[in-house]
């Protein structure tokens, strides 16, 4: 009775799981990684040098330098094409910065611009030299440099994961005389949760961890690993879900299959697998403006009414793709407009437009996203232009966010905002 609340849980949301095993994947399968490809482990010791480098800074390059030869040895990369340097400061204050060049030959050649403040940090500095590589081969092996979250799962699947759930990000408090604080550097663009997560998932596509690994990751990290391993292992024993993964996919996206199979993974699947199917579908409809097959309608309420929210989401703007009377739509996407979760709400509003729905009722919230400038104000754009709604409130408030932007220096966003207020008023000067 009471087993589904006992039963093991992945450590991070689906969504985030669906990003990171969809990224293991191409790495798999640009490296041809089978399940004979062994799980890789390094750790300083390996490199012989100490916790810090010397105060001599010449010196301190010539010991990385030698590290650098000893990793591209490791993965057949040529030596030439990875170097570091230290500067006193990077010019966007980040710990590091990677220079990219293509030589003659057309290889790309890495050079990673170290901080003189991690010349006291050798594990910071390994790891550093561990990302450079990563692009190196990334970009001998495709012809193009990786995406930050691309390098730092390859520089994970070359084993440098657990070196890795140390150095990506540093957080500590500090007092002094009587004043407290809180610090944060970052050299990666993973938490340490998604780095143990990342090992597991690579575990399965490959070959198992070795035992010992554990001994010397970050809590967090291997909390993270053990927990997600513990998952993997408890869909054995669920035969209604079937042991399938995302990460088992040969690669992405998925061949298209029969409405009934599609009908039985979004009822009964793998989360990171219904919703990896649910969002290509939704992508699908969306390039060919076509609707979705009547056979798939219950399992879209079926996702609509899940308890994962990600699930919830993708099942909501599915429901815009079916062919209902307004009515019964109405009745369904009113329930989701008002959810909590900002992913389901936009959603909703999307369907909502797509069944010509009024939602004027909702430009408030919409407005309030615009303000917070999280992940969901791109969206709520497009969504205010879709609908064709406009307010002064509205007007105010995205020139108010213009100016900040502009303030700011986010062309992106500023560019997008001066977009949506041409829009809405031809009149208004760039």
């Amino acid at each position: 009775m009471f087993g589904r609340w006992f039963r093991p849980k992945p450590p991070l949301s689906t969504a985030s799981r669906f990003e990171i095993d969809r990224w293991l994947i191409e790495i798999a399968n640009v490296i041809k990684a089978s399940s004979d490809t062994p799980f890789l482990n390094r750790s300083l010791k390996q490199f012989k040098i100490g916790p810090a480098l010397s105060n001599d800074i010449n010196e301190a390059e010539s010991d990385l330098r030698e590290v650098a030869q000893s990793i591209c040895q490791d993965y057949q990369i040529e030596s030439k094409l990875i170097d570091a340097v230290f500067v006193d400061e990077n010019f966007d204050g980040s710990l590091v910065t990677f220079q990219d060049s293509v030589d003659e030959n057309s290889m790309g050649r890495v050079t990673a611009a170290l901080d003189i403040r991690l010349k006291s940090d050798s594990l910071r500095c390994v790891v550093c030299l561990a990302q450079a590589a990563a692009r190196a081969d990334w970009f001998s092996r495709t012809g193009q440099w990786p995406s930050d979250p691309i390098r730092d799962l390859r520089v994970i699947t070359m084993g440098f994961g657990a070196m890795a759930a140390q150095a990506f990000l540093y957080d500590k408090t500090w007092s002094v005389a009587g004043m407290q604080g809180w610090t944060l550097s970052r050299i990666g663009t993973l938490s340490s949760i998604e780095i143990g997560y990342a090992m597991a998932s690579w575990a399965r596509r490959t070959s198992a961890i070795p035992s010992d690994i554990t001994n010397s990751m970050r809590l967090d990290a291997r909390q993270a690993l053990i927990q997600t391993l513990r998952y993997y292992q408890s869909l054995s024993e669920r035969p209604q879900i079937g042991q399938s993964t995302l990460i088992d996919e040969p690669r992405l996206p998925t061949p298209i299959v029969s409405d009934a199979d599609t009908a039985q993974l979004w009822t009964s699947g793998e989360p990171t697998r219904v919703y990896a199917s649910a969002l290509e579908t939704k992508n699908r409809l969306s390039e060919s403006e076509s609707k979705l097959s009547s056979v798939l309608y219950p399992s879209v309420l079926h996702l609509m009414n899940s308890a994962d929210i990600d699930l919830v989401t993708v099942g909501t703007r599915l429901w815009g793709f079916c062919d209902i009377d307004a009515e019964t739509s109405a009745k369904q996407l009113t329930k989701k407009i008002g959810s909590k979760e900002n992913s389901v709400f936009l959603a909703a509003i999307a369907s909502a437009l797509d069944h010509r729905l009024p939602v004027a009722g909702h430009l408030k919230r919409l407005q309030t996203l615009i303000n917070v400038q999280a992940n969901h104000q791109f969206v709520a754009l497009d969504l205010i232009d879709r609908s064709g709604v406009q307010s002064p409130a509205l007007i105010e408030c995205m020139q108010r966010q213009l100016a900040l932007a502009r303030e700011c220096d986010d062309t992106v966003y500023g560019d997008r905002l001066q977009k949506s207020l041409q829009w809405a008023d031809p009149t208004l000067k760039p």
